[in-house]
């Protein structure tokens, strides 16, 4: 419990796996792709490691998700926030469309499970045509893909999220004990009987004889940098609070705040209501930000952090923020946060924040820290003008490194 990346994004050389666009924008991005990793290879594995002990049936498969209390995400992505993750908790819907104008879409989902039910009708329409594909839970475990996509285009991902991730790992790790040859006597269509989990402290005297071991948490903490992953990051309080036993998000994010005052940081200068920085009491003045960013450099693992961040026009959330051919590309590294509420009144939107806040060598080799915040802006369609401000900060980091 308490790895969001248990299954859904481990490589083959035990690396996390990530996308510039990550799949769970993808309902907000019409340019999120999927990585090439299988979502439930965490699951795999242990199901694996049982048949392997000779373990032919089992009596059920219950989920402990009692590591911390579960709580709403503040940002966007998936909008819970609980112990037990499976691909981000959410389904991937690819559209590809017919090879005709009239012709139905092809829909593919995964991860394939009994779990879900899918009610399906997306056409195909002409080449010029706006395409729209819309994914809703009607309720549990039951969705519908509905719109259209226009003739030629390339595929277009969609996510539908979970509403009960506990019941979505159980029935995915019963359905991966059968395909490895182990029967569960219970249904997984009946919800888990949660009155059978063991008291918390009964665990250290059971055998243990499967065990997943995450990657390390450098390469956890590269999906949530570069791809400001919010789950990833609205976990982080919450994984803190257990490890000093407690449940609460309150209670971690005052571990935070205990944290952030011992490297330095005024405080007082920061209002945090989540861990993701979209909360309505999410502030943080440029100055303390940059004095976080110069207390991390300081510390022994300040390679671990830098290595994390998005390398400006290269990877992560920085891939297109500068051209190939400019001369600052590869020259910063840093976090981006980007926070946007509708505008109902005109069908826009209002940019509530756009910011970029990291480490940069200037063209004569100075190092500096840069803090860049864009504020208050009404900006046009989505997704197009949040690009935009992206390429509007780069072009920022292109004067600084030139002045510098």
């Amino acid at each position: 419990m308490g790895d969001p990346n248990l299954s859904g994004r481990i490589d083959a050389n035990g690396h996390l796996a990530y996308t510039p666009e990550d799949h769970i924008y993808a309902n907000f991005s019409n340019g999120a792709t999927l990585t090439d990793t299988d979502p439930l290879s965490g699951l795999d594995d242990l199901a694996t490691q049982i048949a392997n002990t000779g373990v032919h049936d089992v009596a059920d498969v219950l989920i402990d998700d009692r590591l911390f209390e579960p709580t709403e995400g503040s940002g966007s992505g998936p909008s819970q926030i609980t112990p037990i993750v499976i691909n981000d908790n959410v389904f991937d819907v690819l559209t590809t469309p017919g090879a005709q104008i009239g012709a139905p879409a092809k829909v593919e989902t995964r991860p394939k499970t009994s779990y879900a039910q899918w009610d399906i009708a997306v056409n195909t329409v002409a080449s010029n045509d706006h395409t729209n594909v819309r994914v809703e839970e009607i309720s549990p475990g039951r969705y519908t893909v509905r719109g259209q996509i226009a003739l030629g285009r390339k595929p277009l991902l969609r996510i539908g999220e979970v509403s009960n991730p506990a019941e979505f790992a159980r029935t995915l790790m019963m359905e991966r004990l059968l395909a490895h040859g182990v029967l569960v006597d219970a249904s997984r269509f009946a919800p888990q009987d949660r009155s059978q989990l063991p008291a918390m402290d009964e665990y250290a005297g059971m055998k243990s004889i499967a065990q997943h071991t995450s990657p390390p948490f450098s390469e956890a903490l590269k999906v949530i940098f570069k791809t400001s992953h919010n789950l990833g990051a609205g976990m982080l309080p919450l994984i803190i609070a257990a490890q000093h036993g407690e449940r609460s998000h309150t209670a971690g994010m005052l571990r935070e705040g205990e944290l952030l005052k011992s490297l330095g940081v005024p405080i007082d200068a920061i209002s945090f209501g989540g861990g993701v920085g979209g909360a309505r009491s999410d502030f943080i003045t440029p100055r303390a930000a940059i004095t976080l960013l110069s207390a991390m450099s300081k510390r022994s693992d300040a390679a671990v952090y830098r290595d994390a961040l998005p390398i400006l026009g290269v990877d992560g959330t920085l891939f297109n923020a500068v051209p190939e051919n400019s001369p600052a590309r590869g020259k910063a590294v840093g976090k981006t946060g980007t926070l946007v509420w509708d505008n109902l009144l005109t069908g826009n939107a209002l940019l509530l924040s756009k910011a970029l806040v990291g480490y940069m060598s200037g063209a004569s080799g100075r190092q500096l820290i840069i803090g860049l915040f864009v504020n208050d802006v009404s900006i046009g369609p989505l997704p197009e003008d949040v690009e935009a401000q992206d390429r509007a900060l780069g072009h920022l980091c292109e004067i600084i490194y030139r002045t510098f």
